[in-house]
């Protein structure tokens, strides 16, 4: 074989490599096509058929090493207690997946092979008992969807920045005093859930994020927001700020800095009137 068949030949096999590694994931259509296996032991039967598995159910305890059989799996939904007090770091085994959600189990901690996954671009890790944000020790591409609702978690450290295409972060009902500053610097984030925190301060920073369109931040410790709320008038179009400190009169400036947002400033009302611009009153919505 010469020299340039040889390059040829190498070139060929990457191509066709390549080829295959990226045709392993379905797409939402054609996963819609697909069963949804709501039993581990008839999962188990036909591994290799397992696309997304669906446990709402399940009363015996779930041997994560079974997972591994799944190589095919993109979405994994485990909504029932399993017996875990720790993530599963061989979940990051599974290159296909992308959609994980564990909710209402006992895990504690999350190391930081959470973010060794391939594709993974969904985590819902919601009613469990995590203390500390996973440590981030590399740069991430594919999350986009954060769910830690429900948690002990009191502090998000700055290399959050490093999750570059977050688009929706929730931390509601957890311990979280201090937002970094860092969180300015995820640039596609569009939905951000602080509710039924500590907080008794934003970063100046959050004025950074000008896709964001929902911010919750009712039932915190906040007296008032950053300067210059105004800057987010193109993209946000709900705020939540009931049971807080801030004043009514604040309130009301806050409706001018931002007239295309609907702001909730009384538990279940939508009370800051919208202010006119041609009559310089306020009127109720």
């Amino acid at each position: 074989m010469s020299l340039k068949e040889l390059i040829q030949y190498i070139f060929l096999a990457a191509t066709i490599v390549l080829i295959s590694s990226c045709s392993k994931l379905l797409t939402v259509t054609q996963l819609d096509q697909k069963k949804i296996f709501t039993s581990l032991d008839e999962a188990l039967e036909s591994p290799n058929e397992v696309y997304i598995l669906y446990l709402k159910k399940y009363a015996d305890t779930i041997n994560p090493e079974d997972l591994l059989s799944f190589k095919n799996i993109q979405a994994l939904y485990i909504l029932s207690p399993i017996d875990l007090d720790t993530f599963p770091d061989v979940l990051s085994d599974l290159d296909n997946l992308q959609w994980i959600s564990i909710k209402d189990n006992n895990i504690s901690f999350i190391s930081k092979e959470i973010w060794s996954f391939k594709h993974l671009e969904s985590i819902d890790l919601a009613f469990n008992q995590i203390t500390h944000f996973p440590i981030i020790n590399r740069k991430n591409k594919t999350l986009c969807h954060l769910n830690i609702d429900n948690n002990d978690i009191e502090i998000i450290p700055p290399e959050i920045k490093r999750i570059i295409n977050l688009e929706y972060l929730g931390l509601s009902n957890n311990k979280v005093n201090i937002m970094p500053e860092e969180i300015g610097q995820l640039k596609r984030l569009k939905g951000l859930n602080l509710a039924n925190n500590q907080l008794e301060s934003l970063p100046s920073a959050i004025l950074n994020n000008r896709n964001i369109a929902s911010l919750d931040l009712s039932f915190n410790k906040l007296v008032s927001l950053p300067d210059s709320m105004f800057y987010l008038s193109n993209s946000l179009r709900f705020l939540r700020i009931e049971g807080n400190n801030i004043a009514a009169d604040y309130a009301l400036r806050l409706r001018e800095q931002l007239p295309n947002t609907k702001i909730y400033y009384q538990i279940g009302v939508n009370c800051v009137p919208t202010y006119n611009l041609l009559n310089g009153k306020y009127q109720e919505d």
